[in-house]
């Protein structure tokens, strides 16, 4: 479906390079009591186990890795560093399988990538990406990097560009404004909001974003996440770190919030999903030890199933399988290894 450009759409488009920035300097920077009335609960992870880690170091493949996915059996990597921009390797055991997709205008290439998009697509050995504004969503097969699909999904009027988007279920898609505004909506195939999501955002994170574009759009820097059934999406908001859990109509399932200190900083700093569950990555600014992390687990309603403890290394990008057996994560200032936890 194709949707002219128009100039708020180009005007926009210089931003691109300069949120991307500003996403990577936040990543580089680095159950509770609920409260049954409002929906709300606080994550606990006092009871948090020590996480046992396996290192794996990746020759002549992995340089950096911005972001990493399951797909079907294997674990797919995102490398900016290199032309040749994914890598595949089997799971469990991190054996390199394949490589693919470069930068271009060909049939067969992508003309960037932006990149806290990569997520899982409807089936099982898909996902999904953006390649900017005006956004175009393209789906890839793994372990080929075969090229099936690319998409403008349309969107709502007023809308010229996206941050998020990912695909929930039919032509349905979960989606973030490209905008210093916290605005995720839930669309239609035709562009109409199914629902625009309840993200209340905290008065001194309004008072820190200020009126700057750039620093509005850093500070609502989100992950967007959907269950592989379709049911339930979520959006885990970053620097004020929450876990919000809608179902695929909008309403509001429960909002589990995380101590957090106002500053442009990413204390949750990355999430997957999975049937299971939620998983994040989160910085706990009371610790003053910058080697420990915590890596906590949600399920679909909200509830804790498990803490672990992180030591002596980031656990960011992270990436779960299917089976909820296995987190994997890249270690942000370390090439060329990777990391596996047992959940």
């Amino acid at each position: 479906m194709e949707i002219p450009a128009n100039d708020n759409i180009k005007e926009k488009m210089r931003y691109i390079p300069l949120l991307n920035i500003a996403l990577t300097l936040l990543m580089l920077i680095q159950s509770g009591c609920v409260d049954r009335e409002s929906g709300n609960s606080e994550l606990d992870l006092t009871g948090a186990e020590d996480a046992v880690v396996d290192t794996f170091r990746i020759d002549n493949h992995v340089l950096n890795v911005f972001a990493m996915r399951v797909s079907g059996s294997n674990l797919v990597l995102l490398n900016h560093k290199r032309d040749t921009i994914f890598d595949a390797l089997s799971t469990p055991e991190l054996t390199y399988e394949s490589s693919g997709i470069v930068k271009g205008s060909g049939p067969d290439e992508v003309s960037m990538i932006m990149q806290t998009t990569l997520e899982h697509g409807l089936q099982p050995d898909h996902l999904t990406f953006l390649t900017g504004i005006p956004s175009e969503i393209v789906t890839i097969q793994i372990p080929e990097f075969r090229i099936v699909e690319r998409e403008r999904h349309r969107m709502p009027e007023g809308w010229y560009g996206e941050q998020n988007m990912l695909k929930v279920k039919g032509d349905i898609v979960l989606a973030q404004h490209f905008d210093g505004a916290m605005e995720w909506s839930i669309i239609d195939g035709r562009g109409n909001r199914v629902a625009t999501l309840d993200l209340p955002v905290p008065e001194d994170i309004v008072e820190l974003a200020g009126d700057d574009v750039i620093t509005g759009m850093a500070i609502h820097s989100s992950i967007g996440l959907a269950s592989p059934d379709g049911s339930r999406v979520a959006v885990c908001t970053t620097v004020y770190p929450s876990i919000n859990i809608f179902d695929s109509e909008g309403r509001k399932i429960r909002t589990v919030t995380i101590p957090y200190t106002p500053q442009l900083k990413k204390h949750i700093m990355c999430a997957d999903s999975n049937g299971k569950g939620i998983y994040i990555s989160y910085r706990d600014p009371s610790v003053d030890d910058k080697k420990e992390y915590f890596v906590a687990a949600i399920d679909w309603d909200g509830n804790m199933m498990k803490p672990y403890r992180v030591s002596g290394v980031v656990p960011a990008p992270i990436a779960v399988d299917p089976e909820g057996q296995y987190l994997y994560f890249g270690g942000i200032y370390d090439e060329d290894v990777l990391y596996r936890i047992r959940l």
